[in-house]
């Protein structure tokens, strides 16, 4: 099977950092590593939200010509508002970053770039960005096939940019954590397919506490792990799988207005309606992820993704 997924240079650059361990100890391991992630995550929160709970009691008339609105009231006195929180909880996942990256260099003693932190950047982040907001464009118009309205919604042009920013942000730490180190972990001791499966069972169990959960949004993100760890292997980078993740979190949440693997978004540009006995398709309170329009679109991802990874594959002279 892993003929069909690497070329025999890329499974070599995978075995040839010796070490590895079998699937479960690894998986096993890889608990303590997102509680170290999680860890260094809420410190960055503990730091962040006294920082800026005094800010709009302090700089009103600066808040005010950011965003154009009224001050909210929350952070007037002390709080933090919706938008903020949401933003904070994003950029605060930068904390897995230096966690998994130490990780790799230290205990599984591998280089950085084995995490796939190579190639183009800026090709495969804006290809990748346009790729997610279409995937996810398309499973709510399926969605909206079992009706539902769009309407305008209230999202300001600065609260979207940094948002969107921290999306990056969320994006890349997720793809780094189970894409760019368990994955990659778990294929120098493993089938290549085995270490895709595993690494997305990790991802969707992640989600377990997620408001909304089911079992049909567990299966979707189990597919989404599966697809993003195919695109991993097609593009050669973890760049790509990153774009597309943000995009894909980002368009759901604040460009539709719909709920984000059950969160719903603090500001959107558009405000997404769907009927909750169509829930089975369009996925009702976890949001889209756990309706049967993504289902479809991830599996035609899926089938597409490996047909081009396959052609890849034929047309590298070392497997002709």
């Amino acid at each position: 099977m892993d003929r069909y997924l690497v070329t025999p240079r890329q499974l070599e650059r995978l075995r040839g950092q010796g070490g590895g361990r079998r699937a479960l100890p690894e998986m096993l391991l890889f608990l303590l590593v997102i509680a170290l992630c999680f860890a260094a995550e809420t410190a960055i929160q503990s730091l962040c939200y006294p920082a800026v709970n005094s800010l709009g009691s302090r700089f009103p008339e600066w808040y005010q010509a950011q965003y154009g609105d009224a001050i909210d009231p929350m952070f007037q006195y002390g709080g933090v508002p919706p938008w903020l929180q949401e933003f904070l909880a994003l950029i605060s996942t930068a904390g897995a970053i230096p966690v998994i990256l130490l990780c790799l260099r230290f205990a599984s003693r591998r280089p950085i770039s084995a995490a796939g932190l190579e190639k183009p950047f800026w090709k495969e982040y804006g290809m990748s960005i346009f790729l997610g907001a279409a995937m996810l464009s398309l499973s709510v118009g399926i969605a909206l096939l079992g009706g539902g309205t769009v309407t305008m919604g209230a999202g300001a042009t600065g609260k979207l940019l940094l948002i969107f920013m921290g999306y990056c942000v969320q994006g890349f730490s997720e793809e780094l954590m189970f894409r760019g180190y368990l994955m990659t972990t778990l294929a120098r001791k493993n089938r290549v397919w085995v270490s895709i499966l595993c690494s997305a069972a990790m991802f969707s169990a992640m989600h377990l506490l997620n408001f909304g959960i089911s079992a049909p949004a567990l299966g979707n993100l189990f597919l989404f792990g599966i697809f993003a760890g195919l695109y991993f292997l097609w593009r050669g980078n973890l760049w790509g799988a990153a774009a597309l993740h943000t995009a894909w979190n980002f368009t759901q949440g604040n460009l539709f207005g719909v709920c984000v693997s059950g969160n719903a978004p603090s500001v959107s540009l558009l405000q997404t309606r769907f009927p909750p006995q169509q829930a089975w398709l369009n996925g009702g309170a976890f949001g889209p992820e756990g309706g049967a329009a993504v289902t479809l679109v991830l599996l035609l991802g899926i089938a597409a993704v490996f047909a081009l990874n396959l052609e890849r594959i034929r047309r590298t002279p070392e497997c002709i």
